[in-house]
């Protein structure tokens, strides 16, 4: 199983991710772009993890805290394009 650690969006912030991603679809030549459920901020990917792992990560991703603000200061993709 592929697993990542991620931060949940709030609606707020998955409205103004959209309306940035509709402005930038017409001036991009390829690629795609996230739909509104799948929009997450990935902390870390883990990668392939065996089921027999998941109890332990459980136990210690319940016990952080996620971060009381975030700042976007930039765009970019994993493909290298927009930056």
């Amino acid at each position: 199983m592929r697993l990542f650690v991620a931060i949940l969006l709030s609606e707020p912030v998955k409205d103004m991710l959209m309306q940035t991603i509709r402005q930038l679809q017409p001036s991009v030549l390829d690629g795609r772009f996230s739909r509104r459920e799948n929009l997450h901020l990935t902390l870390a990917f883990l990668g392939e993890i065996s089921p027999s792992r998941l109890p332990v990560l459980t136990h210690i991703l319940d016990g952080l805290e996620p971060p009381r603000s975030l700042r976007f200061e930039k765009l970019g993709s994993f493909a290298g394009g927009i930056w």
